[in-house]
């Protein structure tokens, strides 16, 4: 005697107004004008000297960095204008040695 098939179960589509789970981000590289930029493209945004930036995508091809200021305006600048601070990276702890124990 042969089991019934049991019914193929879908899972339900959630609710639109729960947040949807998102991939972790990475963390945030920062960069400071070191020099003044006047954008002549759409794509590009002028900057001054000490102006911080959020980095979008670095290494970007002919030496661009996408970024964005604190207007969330974002655009194009040139790389060799900025001063890019990585995220340093954590040291490594290494636990001490165990203490030597003499046998008696």
């Amino acid at each position: 005697m042969q089991a019934p098939a049991s019914p193929s179960i879908q899972a339900p589509t959630p609710p639109s107004n729960l947040p949807t789970s998102q991939a972790p981000t990475k963390p945030k590289v920062s960069c400071t004008a070191q020099y003044e930029f006047k954008a002549t493209q759409h794509d590009q945004l002028s900057m001054v000297v000490g102006e911080q930036f959020a980095v979008l995508e670095e290494q970007m091809p002919d030496g661009w960095t996408m970024v964005q200021n604190n207007s969330q305006s974002q655009g194009k600048v040139p790389t060799s204008f900025l001063k890019i601070a990585h995220a340093p990276a954590l040291p490594s702890i290494h636990a001490p040695a165990p203490p030597s124990i003499q046998a008696p």
